[in-house]
């Protein structure tokens, strides 16, 4: 009994090792996949940055600060970042367009300077429309961009009022 359970496993096997099906042309495997970056976010779109009240201090010449803050823009989920691009848009002042102006109706003699970390200024995009390069490492998936905002003169005489002004900001990030 034990010949033949053996004797039949035996040719079960030989014809399927040697027995050859054509199961017809072969086949494709198709792959797809897509990588991409995480977005990075900004943790606020709208800022308001409180520069306080200023007592008008007499005779001044231009290029006189008379209030500075820091202030910084926050992205989240930023892991892959390495740099990031920023552009500023506002009017430019009409006595030194490398800074910002104030609204009319207000304050005169007066325009808002933005200073990276580095003292590198950030010029409003009309007078330069090369954005501002930041060189970023992710601690937690969290960028910081950070500035200083100042007051500074651009004329001999200020004249008290409002200093306000609204500017829109640009982020790019590779």
């Amino acid at each position: 009994m034990n010949k033949r359970v053996t004797g039949l496993l035996l040719g079960l096997l030989s014809s399927a090792c040697w027995g050859k099906a054509d199961i017809g042309s072969p086949g494709d495997l198709h792959f797809t996949l897509s990588i991409r970056q995480g977005t990075c976010e900004l943790q606020e779109r709208d800022l308001s940055i409180d520069m306080g009240e200023v007592k008008h201090p007499g005779r001044l010449s231009p290029g006189q600060t008379l209030v500075s803050k820091a202030f910084s823009l926050v992205m989240l989920n930023c892991a892959d970042a390495t740099k990031a691009k920023v552009t500023m848009d506002g009017v430019a002042d009409a006595n030194d367009s490398n800074f910002f102006a104030v609204d009319e109706g207000g304050a005169k003699g007066v325009a808002i300077k933005i200073v990276d970390e580095n003292g590198v200024v950030q010029k409003p995009r009309t007078t330069d429309p090369t954005a501002h390069s930041f060189a970023v490492t992710p601690s937690g998936g969290i960028v910081s961009l950070d500035y200083t905002a100042s007051y500074v003169t651009t004329a001999s005489t200020v004249s008290s009022g409002a200093a306000n002004a609204l500017l829109t900001f640009s982020i790019e990030y590779e």
